[in-house]
């Protein structure tokens, strides 16, 4: 839940600055853990998903197929290579953070349950500053920390699709922390797994196609509203 004043930015990084306050102007809700296999299968089989083609070469999804079950299916593959040996055991794969989803997908996977996707200062709020001494996500060994608001975060690990759009710089004017959706020959802003060097920051930003599919990549949901029990990650 984020509901008031935090710094976010860096100024030491590319594109991440300046640092400066953030005043949240109401209380908005965030998934403490990304959008799981689970999530996508329920949104499948309502008929709500509708896939996309991808137009990069370099693409770990099909070039020509847009089925449902094509897509679901190379998320459902991707996710399992993402979690290596741990996504063997069937009877855990659907509650791993599903991978794969192209920008627009996720965008209607969170409309599906009346939620959208965070905008960048949202994220990088929700998974700042680890409580002391946080012990590691059962996921495995190598998997997820949590932030100090409760968020299960895989910083170095796995890219975070946002809703915002790329600015060159962080800045904190022209409305660029609003949830109002980029316009369409905007690139997205990517964060979560962006090394500087061989360093993962949670800072670090990246520029990314809408419809880019060079890696797969993860999400979460934020409500405008409390979310109802059923569809909160918890």
């Amino acid at each position: 839940m984020l509901f008031r004043s935090y710094w976010i930015g860096e100024d030491s990084l590319p594109n991440a600055g300046p640092r400066h306050p953030l005043i949240f102007a109401k209380t908005v809700w965030i998934d403490r853990f990304p959008v799981r296999l689970a999530d996508i299968e329920r949104v499948v089989v309502r008929g709500q998903l509708q896939p996309l083609a991808v137009s990069n070469s370099n693409s770990f999804r099909e070039q020509t197929s847009t089925s449902v079950d094509a897509v679901f299916g190379s998320v459902v593959a991707a996710t399992k290579r993402a979690f290596d040996g741990f996504a063997q055991r069937k009877q855990h794969a659907s509650s791993l953070p599903a991978c794969g989803l192209l920008w627009q997908e996720a965008v209607d996977v969170c409309a599906f349950f009346g939620a959208r996707l965070p905008t960048e200062a949202e994220w990088e709020v929700a998974m700042s500053v680890r409580k002391p001494n946080a012990s590691q996500n059962a996921l495995s060994p190598e998997s997820g920390r949590t932030s100090q608001l409760g968020c299960i975060g895989f910083l170095g690990q796995l890219q975070e699709w946002t809703g915002s759009g790329w600015t060159d710089r962080y800045w904190m004017d022209n409305d660029v922390h609003s949830a109002s959706p980029p316009s369409s020959d905007t690139k997205i802003s990517v964060r979560g797994c962006l090394p500087v060097g061989q360093v993962a920051s949670l800072h670090c930003r990246l520029a990314v196609s809408r419809d880019d599919a060079s890696i797969p990549r993860i999400f979460r949901r934020v409500w405008d509203h409390p979310p109802d029990s059923e569809t909160y990650s918890l």
